[in-house]
């Protein structure tokens, strides 16, 4: 990304348009500053990183030739950090948020359509897609989620403003990528970006695993205003008991960090495999994906350990029968398996302990493999009973005890959710919205999967790895409860399929083989 060497009045979009742009990113930051001191909500130092960082994009954006590309970099690493203004909302005393949270994300997002529209003026912009299977099932999905939210209580009102707010905000972020997702670069931005959060996550983790101390960075911890209890306590209690120590990097949960890193390790790993135009990018993204791989395993999350390993599974064999090497790739799999996973599971280490732990008591059992057929069970009498708009946006823990008649009493213990974003979704807001979630997400996986014929060896292997990446979540979510306000970092990697199936010619001349 060359810096312009003309003039200050020679920028491409012009001194004005700018300077507007600047102007309203530092009074927004300010805004918000302000009102956190108002509300005495934030931590002061997250706040001053926001406005540094605001104030350091301004700048950025007036010496940087080519804009787009940096902020598509910039707003994929956004994806993977927790840099949010929590404004306070009505407190619930029931799972879900009670606070609206919008991110450095969303303020990027709203920079990049003000650029998209001086684009439009200005020059010749690509064909608009709308008329594209995962935009219209999504579309229908969030409205009718809002159709649901017609039955939430008035005092759940909160946690329904809540919930809508980042559905609508996360579609504009879907639509503006599918269409602007349009060059190499933007890709090579985009895996470098999140490289950097992957980074981040990972390293907090090891330091975490390292030490025993719930060791954070505010720039990456979740949550606006204090650590998420269960994750600090899942942590302090493996060092100081003697129990197993799960790393949570800066994830809410050691199972939502797993998840996290998981989507990104395959295509850092088959970047790394076949780039060869630049060796020290190369070193970086195998670096970063041997990293967070390490951190999975010390999250001790079985479902993350599940997911990832069916995704790399899926795609190994994908690559392995259209290049014709299936035999050996069967053969370096039991190879790997004997060397590696032999050793682990036949002797005493917190990954085999983990594996064959069981529950015993209610809470250790709340969060077993074995509880989820309670929640499920629970999750059927809520859909069975209301199958069209579900029981109301926001609803599902406030309505648990009318449906809980399994032996586990969830209820009785305390308001939770079914494990299973799915089965949530579907005892919300009934099950259309689980078809069209399903529709959107089958949808953008299939054009995934179809990505493996592309003639650009390049798209296949970006192509592909994200969609195992996007494997891994999905099979996360049927073993654990992801409302869709929280999967931020997902969005970058669906529209980016998405891109690259809209424009078959993108990878045109930018081969591994250059």
């Amino acid at each position: 990304m060359p810096f312009r060497s003309n003039s200050y009045k020679q920028l491409k979009y012009g001194k004005l348009s700018f300077s507007i742009i600047a102007g309203l990113l530092i009074i927004t930051m300010m805004s918000a500053f302000m009102l956190s001191i108002v509300l005495e909500r934030e931590d002061g130092t997250k706040w001053l990183m926001m406005i540094v960082g605001g104030l350091s994009i301004a700048i950025l954006l007036f010496l940087i030739e080519d804009r787009k590309t940096f902020l598509m970099g910039f707003i994929a690493f956004s994806t993977m950090i927790s840099l949010d203004i929590g404004l306070r909302g009505r407190p619930t005393g029931f799972h879900g948020t009670s606070t609206l949270t919008l991110n450095l994300t969303h303020i990027l997002m709203a920079l990049m359509y003000v650029l998209w529209a001086i684009e439009a003026v200005r020059e010749k912009t690509g064909k608009i897609h709308i008329k594209f299977i995962p935009l219209i099932s999504l579309a229908l999905f969030i409205g009718w989620s809002g159709l649901s939210a017609t039955k939430t209580t008035p005092d759940m009102q909160g946690v329904e403003i809540n919930k809508m707010v980042p559905y609508v905000l996360s579609f504009f972020l879907f639509f503006y990528l599918v269409n602007n997702i349009r060059k190499f670069k933007h890709f090579r931005a985009i895996l470098i970006g999140l490289s950097l959060g992957l980074l981040l996550h990972s390293a907090q983790g090891l330091v975490q695993a390292a030490t025993g101390r719930l060791i954070t960075i505010p720039l990456i911890t979740a949550g606006t205003a204090t650590k998420h209890s269960t994750g600090a306590e899942r942590v302090l209690k493996g060092a100081t008991t003697g129990g197993e120590v799960r790393i949570e990097g800066g994830a809410k949960h050691p199972n939502a960090l797993a998840r996290k890193l998981s989507l990104f390790i395959p295509v850092l790993l088959l970047v790394a495999l076949f780039y060869k135009r630049e060796p020290l990018l190369r070193l970086f993204f195998a670096g970063t994906a041997f990293l967070a791989l390490i951190s999975v395993l010390l999250s001790l999350s079985r479902s993350g350990w599940g997911a990832l390993y069916i995704a790399m599974a899926y795609g190994a064999i994908l690559l392995a029968y259209k290049y014709k090497v299936l035999a050996k790739v069967v053969f370096a799999a039991i190879f790997i398996h004997l060397i590696v996973a032999v050793p682990i599971l036949t002797t005493d280490n917190a990954i085999s302990r983990r594996i064959a732990e069981t529950g015993v008591s209610f809470e250790e059992q709340r969060g077993s493999a074995y509880s989820r057929i309670y929640h499920f069970q629970a999750a059927y009498n809520y859909i069975s009973n209301n199958p069209v708009l579900g029981v109301g946006l926001g609803m599902y823990a406030r309505e648990l005890d009318k449906y809980d008649n399994t032996p586990l009493q969830m209820a009785y213990h305390g308001k939770v959710s079914v494990h299973n974003t799915f089965l949530f979704f579907a005892g919300e807001s009934g099950l259309p919205a689980l078809i069209l979630i399903l529709t959107f997400f089958g949808s953008v996986f299939y054009y995934g999967h179809k990505l493996a014929n592309h003639p650009s060896l390049l798209a296949q292997m970006i192509g592909v790895g994200l969609n195992m990446g996007l494997l891994s979540t999905y099979i996360a979510l049927t073993y654990t409860a992801y409302p869709l306000e929280y999967l931020t970092s997902i969005w970058v990697p669906l529209a980016a399929i998405c891109a690259i199936y809209l424009n078959p010619h993108l990878f045109r001349g930018n081969s591994f083989d250059d």
